[in-house]
């Protein structure tokens, strides 16, 4: 665990923005558009699968047209960075000349394998969190079928997980909720954190399950995110496309709420 949270506070000193993101929709179906500033960039997809597609790959979903393509030297500018729960995956991108100089037409505007061998194979789930690092502001388009439903689950392994909100507007942190999430431990220290990003540092807060309020003399708190000295109920608003950590004990499913 100890080696997971120094991999994550190295990215956090090199983070400058939150992204801002728009949403366009037409029916069910629409896109999702996200400023990036140069640095890194922590955002996710609101989308599900479209047709008998199992799952959206990133080539699909993840589209753009001002992303810098590889430098002089033939070295991406601009990676993307998934989090598999022990370590990153990283990609890299090539824009719509990069393919064509490099004999390789076929992969203009396309996302490789870090080592260049093939195109990315990826899959974007709604609300899966991952980074953009870019050597430019950029703007890149998610784009798919929006969820309808009320709720949406994500299923979280113990350890880190990288998530986003699922939905294509914001939700307050009380509206992400678990019936399995892990509460206090018997020292009454938080089991289960949520970490945000506010562009300096993150923002941590404290998991109380269904029974550490009435344990503890506050039952109002009973199943609440808190501040993390536990001086207040959390009230910070998750935006679109923003995403954010998960750190739990034992695997659990996430409920999130529009």
């Amino acid at each position: 665990m100890k080696k997971i949270t120094m991999t994550v506070a190295a990215l956090a000193v090199s983070t400058l923005c939150a992204c801002a993101a728009e949403v366009y929709s037409s029916n069910i179906v629409g896109y999702q558009k996200v400023n990036l500033n140069e640095g890194l960039n922590l955002v996710g997809s609101q989308f599900v699968n479209v047709g008998d597609e199992a799952a959206l790959d990133i080539n699909k979903v993840l589209e753009t047209t001002d992303l810098p393509g590889l430098d002089e030297n033939a070295m991406y500018q601009s990676t993307l960075m998934v989090w598999n729960g022990n370590e990153y995956v990283t990609y890299g991108w090539l824009d719509a000349d990069d393919g064509t100089n490099n004999d390789v037409p076929e992969w203009n505007s396309t996302w490789l394998l870090y080592d260049m061998s093939d195109a990315a194979v990826c899959d974007m789930k709604s609300g899966d969190g991952f980074w953009i690092q870019t050597s430019a502001p950029a703007t890149v388009t998610f784009s798919g079928q929006i969820i309808t439903a009320e709720t949406t689950d994500i299923s979280v392994d113990a350890g880190l997980s990288l998530i986003c909100n699922p939905y294509p507007q914001p939700t307050n942190i009380q509206s992400v909720q678990s019936s399995d999430l892990a509460g206090l431990d018997e020292n009454a220290m938080y089991q289960s954190t949520l970490m945000v990003w506010n562009g300096s540092e993150y923002v941590t807060y404290g998991w109380l399950d269904a029974d550490d309020g009435t344990n503890n003399d506050v039952p109002e708190w009973n199943s609440t995110w808190l501040l993390y000295d536990m001086s207040d109920k959390a009230n910070y608003e998750i935006a679109q496309g923003e995403g954010f950590w998960i750190q739990t004990s034992a695997p659990a499913t996430i409920n999130f709420t529009k």
